[in-house]
């Protein structure tokens, strides 16, 4: 089981991909363990307790934990099962969004600001290009992780013209910009959290009255206020000096009354 939690490990580790594409990992990696050979009721057990580590690394990534939380099965098949199970209920939710979105808001030939990497986020882009819907987009880098570039070459990879600017040039850009869209790792009753530099776009979109939207699906709903957690401050600079502190966040969080609409895919939803 060696080749399990190395690969584990590296989803703890992971801090470029979205929540979903994470979640995406994880299953394709229980679903594909499961499958090479039979374990026993003791190895399930040590498997599962090692995916419940993963909410301690992405504390925030509040659709982690959904799926995570609800991993009760002790054998192999019927985790299987369940496993199997999670994926028909949720595996048409980012096509929903997408179609829930482009019902409500017209893209046709607008310019659109994006921030970090989001599947839901792309998979509206996937789905503006089947209904033939054109327009641009400026890409944040999103720092520290740069997770930004993964996200604008899956975009622009669709046929949208993509422009990578740096987070700190949002308001040079905002002019030329007719709404953002964000993706979101929780929703909270007052407030919802994201990548860092999300609070930023949001508060700009406000000050030059340009929408702001956020996709993101019911499971990333979230009881209680998720704690920012720093992280390591060498991401920022590696060679910082004695005496010079360093501070490292990825996630902040934003009130909700900074956004247009929110986008969930629940029926008949956009608030």
């Amino acid at each position: 089981m060696k080749k399990y939690f190395d690969q584990l490990a590296a989803l703890r580790a992971d801090n470029q991909s979205g929540a979903l594409e994470l979640l995406e990992k994880l299953l394709e990696l229980l679903e594909g363990t499961l499958r090479e050979r039979s374990f026993n009721g003791t190895e399930i057990s040590a498997m599962l307790s090692a995916v419940r580590q993963l909410k301690q690394n992405h504390n925030q990534l509040v659709i982690l934990h959904h799926f995570i939380d609800q991993l009760s099965a002790t054998d192999q098949p019927s985790l299987l099962a369940q496993i199997q199970d999670y994926r028909t209920i949720w595996a048409r939710i980012d096509e929903t969004i997408a179609r829930q979105f482009l019902e409500k808001v017209d893209l046709t030939s607008k310019t659109v600001l994006v921030h970090s990497n989001s599947q839901t986020v792309t998979a509206l882009f996937r789905e503006a290009k089947k209904q033939g819907i054109h327009c641009s987009i400026f890409q944040t880098e999103s720092r520290p992780g740069l997770e930004g570039r993964i996200q604008a070459t899956r975009i622009a990879a669709l046929g949208f013209p993509v422009t990578l600017i740096a987070d700190a040039a949002v308001t040079l850009y905002m002019p030329d910009i007719d709404m953002a869209i964000l993706g979101a790792d929780s929703l909270g009753e007052d407030h919802f959290v994201n990548k860092i530099g999300s609070h930023s776009i949001a508060l700009a979109c406000r000050e030059k009255q340009k929408p702001a939207y956020v996709l993101a699906d019911e499971r990333k709903k979230a009881s209680r206020r998720v704690k920012e957690v720093m992280k390591p401050g060498e991401e920022i600079w590696d060679a910082a000096g004695n005496g010079l502190k360093v501070e490292n966040y990825y996630f902040e969080s934003i009130p909700c009354g900074l956004i247009s609409s929110f986008f969930t895919g629940k029926k008949n939803q956009a608030s």
